[in-house]
């Protein structure tokens, strides 16, 4: 089996346990065609269904990706254009506004596919000889080294097809670093973190493992719903 069946293996079995719901399962039929393709039957034949929990995360979180992306062309403008914020209408304010409160939130909705995402990075970055310590943020089918970045962009390819920047296992990412540097400023946190001289391989794989933790934690909220 190959490290990426091995990842979606893992993770779609626990989270099938947890979030089958009684009718319908919240998470979205996008993500359980997902999970289904990569588990064994076995995996998810003896799951139960006595779970009732009846918000649909997977609606909240594509509302937030919204919210950001909407935020994000704003801001985008707003540079390009050299504007000042008086030069912002009320409801530009309130998009840029609302992409930071969701962007600073540390409560947002998880799905199966944050959690796999870094898993894959986790097994691209399984030995230290790949490990890039010199990222420049360009990330080439060809690599045979990774730094941070580029194993979850990988990670974000292999998993959804494409790499969204700002989705919630990618600021879970952010969220460790920070925490790990005591607050640290950096101007892009994944690739200054991966090349400051100070930064172990141990460092680079202990924040993905924290930002799992943290995603499989929210999973398990989420199952309750008492996130």
């Amino acid at each position: 089996m190959s490290p990426k069946h091995l990842v979606i293996a893992n993770t779609c079995r626990g989270l099938w346990r947890r979030c089958q719901m009684r009718d319908r399962i919240a998470l979205g039929t996008m993500i359980i065609g997902v999970a289904l393709a990569g588990c064994e039957r076995a995996d998810v034949e003896s799951v139960s269904s006595n779970a009732a929990c009846d918000i649909d995360y997977a609606a909240i979180k594509a509302t937030e990706l919204i919210e950001i992306e909407s935020g994000l062309s704003v801001y985008r403008r707003f540079v390009l254009e050299e504007l000042s914020e008086d030069d912002l209408s009320e409801k530009e304010t309130q998009l840029l506004d609302r992409m930071q409160v969701v962007l600073d939130s540390r409560k947002r909705p998880v799905d199966l596919q944050d959690l796999m995402i870094l898993d894959s990075a986790a097994v691209r970055l399984s030995d230290e000889l790949v490990w890039d310590r010199a990222d420049d943020r360009k990330c080439e089918p060809q690599d045979e080294t990774f730094s941070l970045y580029c194993s979850l962009y990988f990670g974000s390819m292999d998993t959804i097809g494409e790499y969204q920047h700002r989705r919630t296992a990618l600021q879970e990412i952010r969220f460790a670093i920070e925490d790990a540097t005591g607050g640290r400023k950096f101007d892009h946190r994944m690739m200054d973190f991966n090349n400051l001289s100070e930064t172990s391989f141990e460092d680079v794989k202990d924040v993905i493992k924290t930002a799992r933790a943290r995603v499989q934690s929210r999973l398990d909220l989420q199952s309750d719903c008492a996130l």
